[in-house]
């Protein structure tokens, strides 16, 4: 119990120190809301409470603490609606009010008065009665209507004795509730009682209020001499700091006691850095209307953001002197003010704040000396301050470079000021630069358009030498279709500036004049076909044939609707210009421009067709010189077209050339398509390289994507063309060996159907389609099937299945011993002699059979001959007599190894006779080398009957074993 009123009485007291700080600002942070505090606490104040209800015995005291404990209750309810008024939603707080949040706190509160005022009725002798009316002044202040506060504090000052604690607080509190509720006189009363205690740690801020208080009451070197007093305690640990507050406030004081210099002294002395202490000293000093103390504050403020090179605290120094210069009407000392923010912006990264206000501040300065800089406008000349001028010019100067984009804009004040001035070219230069800063930025706002129309305007009043006038002109017109291609004084401006190009021979832009004029303003065509007109007549004097030609060939094709007449005409002049011309170039090995040549020529329609087709035949004959294929036959058809077949037979031989060139370049679709185009166009004709036509074409279709279906399609086109038997009989023979070279087995079937006469073709394939029967036989004898009996494959078949029979036999032949319960011998010993007469009649029948094999039966034959003998090895090796004793088991497997040695050494035999006849007849190994085509097989024993070089070096010891359990001699 003792433990529990000791915990709380700490924390009561704790509590109502927070409560004497004056509301001129709290001086420590509130902590972070602690939810297991907060029930710890709660649980004890209930607990504490409960106890001393409970208690039989409730005399004041008790009752008095009870009273501490409500207040207590009050501050935790509080501490907890204020969480809930801080999480909830902000509409919600609107609709139904912030004091719905403290309903809990506000109930406790009448609870501890009510109890509280019961007290004093009960005991009004009680002698800490003050300190109960002490507690309910500062809960009426902190959580009540404070309508009491000022009732109770009295109170409890009239119920203190002498120099108590209770006197003492109730003193202080009144002084800051006089001073918080502004009656400064009544506060300044009992701050002179307070004062007199310089042991309490708030005695700073104590002579703060009260200097405050003197201030307000215009005491101003009391006030001045009782803040310097409270600073003086920031200088001591045992005083609560004030030295904040009092640097936001003493320049108040030092200026209202006069004393604005000591101020400066003070800060210097005092603050760093100082400067920002400064300028709130000369705004004060300022509102005292003393420029000169002002200024000197100002510098003062200067030097030390100088010092301590701080650039953008000299910015707020420059901001302050700009305001006071201003409201000063200091004009001189603002403008070098203005160009020293302009020095301190290209040098440092200022505070962009900062930046905005400084623009700000000049715009409107420099505004206000523009629109008064011409006092009469009617007089001619105009009259104005030269000097306010060029201040106008510098401020805007600066405020482009604080402004950057908007620096166009300012650019157009500044040739608005020279044109108020009368100062033309300047106005000029400044209005070019305008729409200069407009184009970097892409912008066509009103800024660039005033300027634009400014220009135009300022050129007619200028005055200037020609050259000069056309150049402003041209810059003019030019940007003003740039910025608004469309808009009501566009179209003029385009052909002003079409005309002012034609007289100055810059053609080149009058022409892009006019493609963008006809872009925009398409229905303005015959202004369009007058200004084209103008430029072909320039042509044809300066002889400037590609020109030419390039716009004949535009307007043939209907551009601007030309007449015949006149199209006829300039043909008529441009015709002899051309052709020789071209070739000269080419002879010169300038190629390049000797094709734009032909191909020009190509383009006109008045050239004859002959011209025009060797035109088109000579840029693909110097395409196919420079490797680009792919142009030179488009060259090439467009010339065939034009060709008269009279004209093109004369130079098939230079066609075969390019053909072959296209193949040299890989362009085999291309080269073929030439070859078949001659040999169909000049079919029953006799001409130069016809056979080689015809050959290239073979080839051409063999290596272009092997499409067989293709090449006999045009061999039996061509076979109408009078080309010789020999000729064609060859080309089937190449074709053939290509393909089986290529082991093409598909298309070499479907080209011999075709060809099936051809007797050097049947016997290529009867040796090809052997080789390719013991890859795959059923796929082969389906695929041959109605060439019989050309390709007759009978007796191979019937052979090819004697043998696949016979390795089926051989593969599944199994060797079992019987297992008796006591080892017969002689049984054991007639089923192995049973055996080795199998594997002996098996011999012969290999022996027999392959006397009517071709090599590749006799393979397949010896392949599986050595199994059965290690499938017997295994079978010998793996029986174990039963009912033996251990001699005799010794002996039994000493005599079975001698039989398997034997056996394994056959086996080993037949496997060596295999690699020597693979290596006798290596005929068919070397074409299997070659074998890419993979035929699907239609079964196990198929795939394992194989014939392919795996199997053919694998060791027929592998073959006959299987798994783990492998043969090895001698084991």
């Amino acid at each position: 119990m003792k433990t529990l009123l000791l915990l709380l009485t700490l924390l009561s007291a704790n509590v109502s120190l927070s409560q004497e700080a004056p509301q001129t600002g709290a001086m420590t942070s509130a902590p972070a809301f602690d939810q297991e505090r907060w029930k710890k606490l709660m649980v004890l104040i209930d607990s504490e409470i409960k106890t001393i209800k409970g208690n039989r015995y409730s005399g004041p005291e008790l009752k008095h603490r009870l009273f501490e404990l409500y207040s207590e209750k009050i501050k935790l309810i509080k501490e907890k609606e204020n969480l809930n008024l801080l999480k909830a939603d902000a509409s919600v707080v609107i609709k139904n009010g912030k004091e719905t949040f403290f309903k809990a706190s506000q109930e406790q509160y009448k609870t501890a008065q009510s109890y509280a005022l019961t007290i004093i009725s009960q005991y009004p002798k009680y002698q800490r009665i003050a300190e109960i009316y002490y507690a309910l002044a500062i809960n009426s202040r902190d959580y009540g209507t404070a309508s009491d506060t000022e009732r109770f504090l009295k109170l409890a000052i009239a119920n203190s004795t002498g120099e108590s604690k209770t006197m003492y607080n109730a003193k202080t509190a009144l002084a800051e509730y006089y001073y918080n509720n502004k009656r400064y006189h009544e506060a300044v009363v009992y701050y002179n009682d307070v004062l007199k205690n310089p042991d309490d740690e708030w005695y700073g801020k104590h002579l703060y209020n009260a200097g405050w208080c003197h201030l307000k009451e215009r005491n101003f070197k009391k006030a001045l001499d009782l803040i310097k007093l409270s600073y003086e305690t920031t200088k001591n640990k045992k005083y609560v700091s004030m030295k904040e507050q009092i640097f936001m406030a003493i320049g108040i004081f030092f200026v209202q006691a006069d004393a604005t210099y000591e101020g400066v002294e003070f800060f210097e002395a005092n603050a760093n850095p100082s400067a920002p202490h400064l300028l709130g000293l000369a705004l004060s000093s300022m509102n005292k209307n003393n420029f000169s103390m002002t200024d000197e504050v100002l510098k003062a403020a200067l030097k030390d953001t100088r010092k301590r090179k701080d650039p953008n605290g000299e910015m707020k120094v420059r901001l302050t002197q700009l305001d006071v210069y201003r409201e000063s009407k200091k004009d001189d000392q603002y403008f070098d003010t203005a160009n020293s923010i302009l020095e301190l912006h290209k040098k440092n990264k200022l505070d962009k704040d900062d930046l905005f206000q400084a623009q700000n501040k000049i715009k409107e300065v420099a505004g206000f000396m523009q629109i008064n800089l011409i006092k009469d406008k009617s007089k001619d000349p105009v009259v104005y301050s030269k000097d306010d001028y060029k201040k106008i010019m510098r401020y805007f100067d600066i405020l482009s470079s604080l402004d950057r984009p908007n620096k166009k804009l300012y650019r157009y004040y500044q040739g608005e000021t020279a044109l108020s001035a009368q100062d033309y070219q300047v106005a000029l230069k400044y209005y070019v630069r305008a729409v200069m800063n407009a184009k970097l930025t892409k912008d066509k706002n009103e800024t660039t358009r005033k300027s634009l129309d400014a220009m135009l305007a300022t050129i007619e009043l200028a005055k200037l030498p020609k050259a000069k006038e056309d150049e402003y002109t041209i810059f003019a017109f030019k940007n003003f279709v740039i910025f608004y291609p469309q808009s009501d004084k566009s179209q003029a401006i385009y052909q002003k500036l079409f005309n002012k190009y034609f007289e100055l021979n810059r053609i080149k832009k009058a022409v892009n004049i006019l493609m963008v004029y006809k872009y925009y303003y398409k229905s303005d065509e015959n202004i369009h076909r007058e200004m084209l007109t103008q430029i072909l007549d320039y042509y044809i004097k300066e002889k400037n044939t590609d020109k030419l030609a390039f716009w004949i060939g535009k307007i043939e094709k209907g551009y601007l609707n030309f007449s015949k007449e006149y199209i006829e005409n300039s043909i008529a002049v441009l015709g002899g210009l051309l052709f020789n011309k071209y070739q000269a170039l080419e002879k010169k090995g300038q190629i390049k421009e000797a094709m734009k040549g032909y191909e020009s020529i190509y383009d006109s329609k008045q050239y004859p067709r002959r011209t025009k087709a060797e035109a088109a035949y000579a840029i693909a004959a110097l395409s196919l010189e420079q490797n680009k294929g792919k142009d030179s036959y488009k060259w090439l058809k467009k010339s065939l077209d034009l060709y008269d077949d009279k004209d093109l037979i004369k130079v098939t031989g230079s066609l075969y050339v390019l053909a072959k060139g296209y193949r040299l370049l890989q362009n085999v679709e291309t080269s073929n398509e030439v070859a078949l185009m001659t040999a169909r166009r000049f079919c029953k004709d006799l001409y130069k390289n016809k056979e080689d036509f015809y050959q290239l074409i073979n080839e051409n279709t063999i290596i272009h994507k092997m499409n067989i279906g293709t090449l006999i399609k045009v061999e039996e086109e061509l076979k109408k063309c009078d080309l010789s038997e020999k000729l064609i009989t060859r080309t089937q023979n190449e074709n053939m060996e290509r393909m089986i070279y290529a082991d093409n087995y598909k298309e070499a079937i479907t080209y011999f159907k075709a060809h099936a006469e051809n007797m050097t073709l049947k016997n290529m394939m009867d040796k090809y389609v052997r080789y390719k029967f013991y890859q795959n036989p059923e796929v082969v004898k389906k695929d041959i099937a109605d060439l019989q009996p050309i390709l007759d494959l009978s007796a191979i078949t019937t052979q090819y299945e004697y043998v696949t029979e016979f390795a089926k036999k051989a593969l599944e032949m199994k060797f079992v011993f019987t297992e008796e319960e006591k080892f017969n011998e002689d049984k054991f010993n007639s089923e192995l002699e049973q055996y080795f007469a199998m594997i002996g009649e098996l011999n012969n029948e290999a022996v027999s059979l392959s006397k009517n094999s071709g090599p590749q039966e006799v393979i397949m034959i010896r392949n599986v001959l050595g199994k059965p003998y290690f499938s017997l090895v295994k079978a010998v090796r793996n029986y174990i007599p039963k009912g033996v004793d251990d001699k005799y088991l010794e002996g039994f497997k000493q005599g079975m190894r001698q039989i398997t040695e034997s056996l394994i050494s056959k086996g080993l035999q037949v496997d060596r006779e295999k690699m020597a006849f693979l290596e006798k007849n290596n005929y068919f190994f070397e074409v299997q080398k070659n074998d890419i085509v993979g035929l699907e097989k239609n079964n196990s024993l198929e795939k394992a009957l194989n014939f392919h070089s795996a199997i053919l070096f694998s060791n027929t010891l592998d073959i006959g074993t299987s798994n783990s359990n492998r043969v090895v001699a001698g084991q």
